[in-house]
């Protein structure tokens, strides 16, 4: 029989999809059970074992120990990959994977992949719960959401705490570099029609063209506090996350020099990227919100994009000392501000430093995919790069740059780790977020996605090419 064709009209047609799979195949079973938390009461699932005539369906039991069948209302079966990507467009989170399924030329793709692993099913059974472990439910990430948002928070409450302590005599009227005459300076050369105004507004969006004062520059960084309090706390995270957002844009903008490090755009960054994370709750509580998909997958994005481009502009800065691995004997005498542990580091033997720069490079250039990678990897990839940044940390002093680093790897947990080291059981979580959320957080993540990805410049460390066409 072909791989999809109609039901006469004398065969019994069922009020629902059935599919019907090999029940005593561990890795059919184990997808079936995946699939079937995602369809619900949408899709039947029968092994052709059941004692129940599956004959009257119009299918053998042959046939369906070869491949999945899928019996519709209307009369249509359809078998292996084809059968998938139908059950696939049922399922919530997965509509858009059985869509691309379904065309050419992926659908013959799909289809040669799919008879590989029906020929070879223990060994893909054993790969699967071994990338997979145990469980085969759809993973959460609610915790995760959770603790990166707390860390987010703290990460802010650092930031805005330091700036604090700096920012009179980094920005103030008696300061090296003050805001106000800046202001004041762009509206003098370029700001005498309403026109010329907007753009400046447009160019360089920040409060402090209200006021600049002493005064006002203080307040902003005590208000960045409270508001990075407020978000640890889970209280209104959205409306706390626009208001981090908008006062710490408001120093990167008309900080210039002073704010024009990697981290501050990454922060800003980072905290864009939350609101698509963040719960609609306005009072603390555990979490119960799954967080929508496309948002985690940004998040992922984003640690990604960090860790991966700091390992290939090692690469392609043209220094010697990384091709040859002798980097790392030199990083830690000339890195800024080296903690006492840096220069006990830097007394290890030549041999243990090269190992190091080895290191160094395949943590940076080949863990981040693994950010993308199935559970059980992902959290190898968590475990690796939080390393990386820990061990970093003890030997440089970067500010609050490794803390946040090491929240944004937060979003490559799923909640399965997390749940075992609570010391109570988390609520059970709400349905997953609707379709219209799912459709807004995904055209807001892809736009986002986009200008991180085309807009963004290439780091400034003399790369003597665009780090872009590498990605």
């Amino acid at each position: 029989m072909p791989p999809s064709f109609r039901l006469p009209g004398s065969v019994l047609r069922p009020p629902r999809p059935v599919l019907v799979y090999d029940g005593r195949c561990g890795f059919c079973a184990r997808s079936v059970r995946r699939w079937q938390a995602r369809t619900g009461q949408d899709v039947a699932y029968v092994p052709f074992q059941t004692p129940l005539p599956i004959e009257l369906l119009g299918i053998s039991r042959t046939r369906a120990h070869a491949a999945v069948q899928l019996v519709e209302p209307d009369g249509r079966v359809t078998s292996g990959a084809r059968a998938v990507s139908r059950v696939l467009r049922r399922a919530p989170g997965r509509r858009l994977a059985g869509a691309l399924l379904a065309v050419p030329p992926v659908s013959l793709v799909a289809e040669l992949v799919y008879g590989i692993v029906a020929r070879h099913r223990p060994v893909f059974g054993r790969i699967d719960r071994w990338l997979f472990g145990r469980s085969v439910a759809p993973s959460s990430s609610a915790l995760a959401a959770w603790l990166f948002l707390s860390g987010l928070g703290l990460v802010h409450l650092f930031a805005f705490r330091s700036l604090r302590v700096q920012v009179l005599g980094l920005y103030g009227s008696n300061g090296v570099l003050p805001i106000r005459d800046y202001l004041e300076y762009l509206r003098l050369i370029d700001g005498r029609t309403p026109e010329e105004r907007r753009e400046w507004y447009r160019r360089v969006p920040t409060v402090f063209w209200i006021d600049a004062s002493d005064r006002t520059l203080v307040a902003a960084c005590r208000t960045g506090e409270a508001l990075a309090l407020v978000l640890m706390l889970g209280v209104a995270p959205r409306l706390a996350l626009v208001g981090l957002f908008g006062l710490y844009l408001s120093f990167v903008t008309a900080g210039r020099d002073f704010m024009a490090f990697q981290w501050d755009s990454l922060l800003l960054e980072t905290t864009l990227a939350a609101l698509l994370v963040a719960p609609s709750a306005l009072v603390p509580s555990a979490p119960r919100e799954h967080p929508p998909t496309a948002a985690v997958l940004l998040l992922r994005w984003i640690a990604f994009r960090l860790h991966y481009q700091s390992g290939i502009a090692k690469l392609r800065s043209g220094d010697p000392t990384w091709r040859d691995r002798t980097a790392c004997g030199y990083h830690f005498e000339t890195q800024p501000l080296p903690t006492r542990t840096g220069w006990y580091v830097h007394q290890l033997p030549r041999a243990v430093t090269r190992w190091s720069t080895r290191a160094v490079l395949v943590l940076e250039c080949a863990v981040p995919f693994l950010a993308f990678a199935p559970r059980r990897l992902r959290r190898l990839g968590f475990l690796l790069l939080s390393g990386l940044q820990g061990a970093i940390a003890l030997t440089g002093n970067y500010g609050f740059f490794n803390l946040l680093s090491f929240v944004l790897t937060l979003s490559l947990l799923d909640d399965e780790p997390l749940r075992r080291l609570l010391p109570f059981s988390p609520p059970p979580l709400r349905a997953r977020p609707g379709p219209i959320r799912r459709f807004v957080t995904g055209l807001a993540s892809a736009a986002l996605f986009g200008g991180l990805f085309y807009k963004s410049p290439p780091p400034r460390n003399g790369l003597r090419h665009p780090l872009r066409p590498s990605l």
